[in-house]
């Protein structure tokens, strides 16, 4: 009798273990998908802006579709200005609820369309990066680019924007298609942490021809939308001072400037914003 419970106790404690065990794996993939959420900060940033959908919160290193990047894309157009999202959404009509997979190339293209029809093509259009100008020889800037987009059929057709057109340097890029007006747009930095919207390497190749993930997907998005903050003029007199008063007062005895004796100024000085450069500050 003893021997038999002994048995008993002993069978017990082997399916005890062996549901432990199996229990292991899940949460350890659970944290493991906590861990991809918070290890790059940027992706952090993201889903507090509230541009990262919870269906994509998950598995970081996934090749996006054209349905799960346009809902990034959403998000940013409710966010900057939800009076856009019409056009946005006759933009991009023929994909917006695609599951197609998508590539780096595919990526930069909609990230322009997105950007042309709610105007922030027009920003920071003087602040990019020429990386294929920087480039060695040795490697193919268009490396498994194929061009042949089903879903993206005006790709070849020439880019026009009124304002980048009367410009002073850069007129000629109303001279090219969009393909190549994407490419360039997504070589532009980001206002708030000076990157690429789309990162590059060590030899400056931005991998076109790559599987677009949802981490790059979601990186340019964001970097987009921070850009996108200085895509307003405000006239000064509609700003609300966040000085208080009794800092105000003491500019009643600040020194008086003279060409003799001139105070020692500290700050960032922003472009003529009457010419058709955009500065940050």
């Amino acid at each position: 009798m003893k021997r038999k419970f002994l048995c008993c106790l002993l069978a017990a404690l082997l399916i005890l273990s062996a549901v432990s065990c199996g229990a292991a794996p899940a949460e350890t993939a659970e944290e493991l998908t906590k861990e991809t959420a918070t290890e790059n900060a940027e992706i952090g940033t993201a889903i507090a802006y509230g541009l990262v959908p919870e269906t994509l919160q998950v598995s970081y290193s996934s090749q996006i579709t054209y349905g799960e990047f346009c809902a990034l894309l959403d998000n940013l157009v409710v966010l900057y200005d939800a009076t856009y999202m019409k056009d946005w959404l006759a933009v991009s009509s023929a994909y917006h609820d695609a599951n197609d997979l998508m590539s780096r190339m595919e990526g930069a293209i909609v990230l322009f369309y997105l950007a042309e029809c709610t105007g922030l093509d027009e920003i920071g259009y003087t602040y990019n990066i020429p990386l294929e100008d920087l480039i060695s020889d040795e490697v193919n800037f268009y490396a498994n680019v194929t061009f042949d987009y089903p879903l993206l059929p005006d790709i070849h057709e020439i880019y026009y924007n009124e304002t980048i057109a009367e410009s002073e340097n850069y007129s000629w890029l109303c001279e090219n298609d969009y393909a190549d007006n994407a490419k360039r747009f997504v070589e532009r930095y980001s206002y708030v942490n000076g990157l690429a919207y789309f990162d590059y390497d060590e030899n400056y190749d931005l991998h076109f021809g790559d599987a677009f993930t949802r981490e790059a997907a979601t990186c340019a998005v964001k970097r987009l939308y921070e850009t996108s903050w200085y895509a307003h003029y405000v006239p000064a007199d509609t700003l609300t001072s966040t000085i208080s008063g009794d800092t105000i007062a003491l500019a009643e005895s600040m020194p008086t400037v003279s060409t003799s004796k001139l105070p020692n100024w500290k700050g960032y000085t922003l472009p003529d914003l009457d010419s058709n450069d955009y500065g940050a500050g």
